[in-house]
């Protein structure tokens, strides 16, 4: 489990695999503004879900590297525990 604290405090396991859904939950925006961000490199995946819907796979590391390179261009102070 990681807990990254800042203005805003995310819960998520960082060995899981997420859909974009569960990532749009987690971050607390739409899922059109994930798919958005994965579309300009901005978050990476594993690889596109194999669902009909497609989507993708993207792994609590790859929110982790998001938030953090998110945050640090904000200059904000963070805390990974």
């Amino acid at each position: 489990m990681v807990k990254i604290q800042m203005s805003y405090e995310y819960d998520f396991d960082i060995k899981k695999e997420y859909t974009t859904i569960e990532v749009a939950e987690i971050l607390g925006v739409s899922s059109r503004y994930v798919q958005r961000l994965l579309k300009q490199g901005k978050i990476e995946f594993l690889h596109k879900a194999t669902t009909r819907t497609g989507g993708h796979i993207i792994s609590g590391k790859m929110i982790v590297d998001f938030i953090i390179r998110y945050q640090l261009t904000k200059g904000t102070v963070i805390k990974v525990s």
